[in-house]
């Protein structure tokens, strides 16, 4: 789907796939030689305007870097995916179990 030029916010309507799923489907593609579009990554649906920075320990990116080289991705786009995963799928107070509180 992605050779025919359809973005991956399209492949998830399509298939019902998760956004991370596809975004790492079409990255590990990517890594071993497939040739396929570039996506802009636009502003779906809630999405933050801008880019967001997170400041990690070190420890913590460690742990992504090695969790990112399992995956034949990059650290960035793991914790993207992460993020993306968990806030699209609903499950940030189950990750933060910390009762929604503010």
């Amino acid at each position: 789907m992605a050779k025919l030029n359809l973005p991956p916010a399209e492949i998830h309507e399509r298939t019902g796939l998760a956004l991370g799923s596809i975004y790492t489907i079409l990255s590990k593609a990517r890594a071993k030689g497939i040739d396929l579009p570039s996506f802009k990554r636009g502003r779906p649906r809630g999405e933050l305007k801008g880019g967001v920075i997170l400041r990690l320990p070190q420890t913590l990116v460690t742990q992504l870097e090695l969790a990112a080289e399992d995956r034949e991705t990059t650290p960035r786009e793991l914790a993207t995916t992460i993020l993306g995963v968990v806030i699209a799928e609903g499950l940030i107070d189950a990750v933060l179990d910390d009762g929604g509180t503010r």
